[in-house]
């Protein structure tokens, strides 16, 4: 019997999605509409595709297998799980009134808070190489069961850290990081030499060197 990662993992295939973001948008969508509900866009996708594609909406070009997935996807899922899957966020001020002309200037933000939360995107760029193709045809690159896992442990922590504040998951993430990163440099950087350890003795060959002086 397949499971919803095994969903996962035939749906990225079907699309050709590898990379860690897309992947995780299809394991939040599989867990969301279920595997029947995920496999039933699939096939809407498939049968899009087959009539001509969809194309993006200001009518430049036809989206890719997987952004019409995607599209398809924004119709069907509820509106909080849409912002979890896909980081929507509303527009500031689509609400709010047109400021009026005898308003007074707002304040300035003061740079604290402008800068408190910036994001740093990391690029990882991995040198291209042939597809991989099972029997049926389907793309199956090499790094595809490395990025599901990713996505799959990526959706995990998403939906364990939701109940904090937004501040706490930031600050949360802070120290994790602060702990892996001294992780890594205290596995690369050997240990400082002990002062109660004996000096260490010169290479045989030195040894000898000195010996015939």
């Amino acid at each position: 019997m397949a499971t919803a990662e095994d969903t996962v993992s035939q749906i990225a295939k079907t699309l050709g999605e590898v990379e860690e973001i897309p992947l995780f948008q299809i394991t939040g969508i599989v867990r969301v509409l279920g595997e029947d509900g995920a496999q039933a866009l699939l096939k809407e996708t498939l049968d899009i595709e087959k009539g001509g594609g969809m194309l993006l909406a200001d009518g430049t070009r036809r989206r890719s297998p997987g952004g019409v997935f995607f599209q398809l996807a924004r119709r069907k899922l509820p509106a909080d799980e849409k912002k979890v899957i896909f980081r929507e966020k509303k527009a500031e001020g689509a609400d709010a009134p047109p400021p009026s002309s005898s308003a007074p200037p707002a304040a300035a933000p003061a740079a604290g808070d402008a800068s408190r939360f910036t994001r740093r995107r990391v690029v990882e760029v991995v040198a291209a190489r042939p597809a991989a193709r099972g029997k049926s045809g389907a793309f199956s690159p090499p790094e595809l069961p490395s990025a599901l896992a990713r996505a799959r442990i990526r959706q995990q922590v998403t939906q364990a850290v939701a109940p904090l504040p937004i501040e706490e998951q930031y600050h949360l993430f802070l120290d994790l990081l602060a702990d892996i990163h001294d992780r890594v440099v205290g596995a690369q950087s050997p240990p400082p030499p002990s002062e109660d350890a004996p000096p260490s003795r010169p290479p045989a060959r030195a040894r000898t060197t000195a010996r015939r002086k």
